[in-house]
C-alpha cells in the first residue's frame, strides 16, 4: 500500500484568480488540432527516480446541457480527466519542470455517468463507465528515460493503477482537514470534493480520497475559459457553484492535498514505508503574488 502524507499547505491561494497554466492539457480527438507534447518529452532526463505521486483532476461542466464538456483554453482542448503525476524528490512543484515527473492521464470524456452520492458533502460526481484499459490512457511514464522502476512500482505500474479501480471526480464542500487550512479569503473560492483512486493508495476509505482542494473558473457558451485582462483565469465564488444536484457552468480544477510515496529505500514493492519528508512549498502555481 502506498503511504500517504499531507502536504504542508502553508501557502496562500489566489482568491480572485489563478494562473492558467496548471496541468498538462490533453488533446480531444473531436476538438481543435493540438500537439500532445506532454507525452513526447524532447530530452529524457538521466536517472529518472520517481517515488512520489500527486493527483490533479480537471473538467468542464455545461449546466444547460447537464453534462461534462471539453474545455477550450486558447488553442488547447482540455478533456475531462484525472492525472497521476509520478515525480522525483527533486521536483519543486513546477509543471514546466518536465524532467522531474511523468504523467498518467485517465480520460472521462465520452465514458461517464452522473453519480448520486449519499454523502451530503458532495454536490455532483461522475465516474468512468466500464473498464478503463491501457489503450484509453495517455502516459509518458513508459517513454525511454521516464520509465517507472519496477523495483518500486512493480512490473506493470499503469496496469496496477487501472486494475479494479473505479475512477471518479466529485465537487462539494471542503473536507474538515482542508477547511482547517483555509483563511476566510481562501474560503471564498476554495471548493472541496473527492476522487476515486486505486485501493493500493492509502486513504481513510479504500478507493476514495477526500482531502481535495478544488477551484472553479468562468467558461463561456463555447466552452472557452474566461481570461481576464491580467491574463489569469476568472474564478467563480465558492458559494455560487452548488446548483442543487448539479454545478454551475464552469471549468473545474482539483488537487490532492496529499502525496503518496514509496519512500526513499524500497527493496520489496509490497512493503512501502512512510515517506520521510514533506514537500515545500506545494503547488506554487496556486500561490498568491507577494
Amino acid at each position: 500500500m502506498l503511504s500517504r502524507f499531507a502536504i504542508a499547505m502553508g501557502v496562500t491561494l489566489i482568491a480572485s484568480s489563478c494562473t492558467s497554466s496548471v496541468g498538462p492539457a490533453q488533446p480531444d480527438p473531436d476538438g481543435p488540432d493540438v500537439v500532445d507534447t506532454s507525452t513526447r518529452p524532447v530530452d529524457a532526463p538521466p536517472g529518472f527516480d520517481a517515488r512520489n505521486v500527486v493527483l490533479y483532476g480537471e473538467f468542464g461542466y455545461d449546466a444547460v446541457a447537464g453534462r461534462l464538456v471539453t474545455v477550450v483554453q486558447g488553442d488547447l482542448a482540455v478533456p475531462p480527466g484525472l492525472h497521476f503525476w509520478f515525480h522525483t524528490d527533486a521536483w519543486e512543484w513546477d509543471p514546466n519542470d518536465t524532467e522531474e515527473y511523468c504523467t498518467v492521464w485517465i480520460p472521462f470524456a465520452g465514458a461517464v455517468e452522473q453519480v448520486l452520492s449519499v454523502d451530503p458533502r458532495l454536490w455532483y460526481a461522475f465516474e468512468t463507465t466500464g473498464e478503463v484499459v491501457k489503450d484509453d490512457v495517455l502516459t509518458n511514464c513508459n517513454v525511454e528515460g521516464y520509465e517507472l522502476a519496477s523495483e518500486l512500482w512493480g512490473p506493470d505500474p499503469v496496469g496496477d493503477l487501472l486494475r479494479d479501480t473505479t475512477f471518479f471526480l466529485a465537487i462539494g464542500d471542503l473536507s474538515p482537514t482542508v477547511k482547517a487550512l483555509a483563511t476566510p479569503k481562501e474560503l471564498a473560492v476554495w471548493l472541496g470534493g473527492a476522487m476515486g483512486v486505486p485501493s493500493s493508495f492509502e486513504t481513510d476509505e479504500p478507493g476514495r480520497y477526500d482531502d481535495v482542494l478544488a477551484l472553479a473558473f468562468e467558461m463561456d457558451e463555447a466552452n472557452q475559459v474566461t481570461v481576464g485582462t491580467n491574463g489569469l483565469l476568472t474564478s467563480l465564488p465558492a458559494d455560487s457553484v452548488n446548483a442543487g444536484g448539479s454545478l454551475r457552468t464552469g471549468y473545474y480544477r482539483m488537487f490532492s492535498t496529499s502525496v503518496w510515496s514509496v519512500g526513499p529505500e524500497v527493496t520489496d514493492p509490497t512493503k512501502r514505508p512512510a515517506p520521510l519528508r514533506a514537500p515545500s512549498p506545494p503547488w506554487p502555481m496556486l500561490r498568491a503574488p507577494g
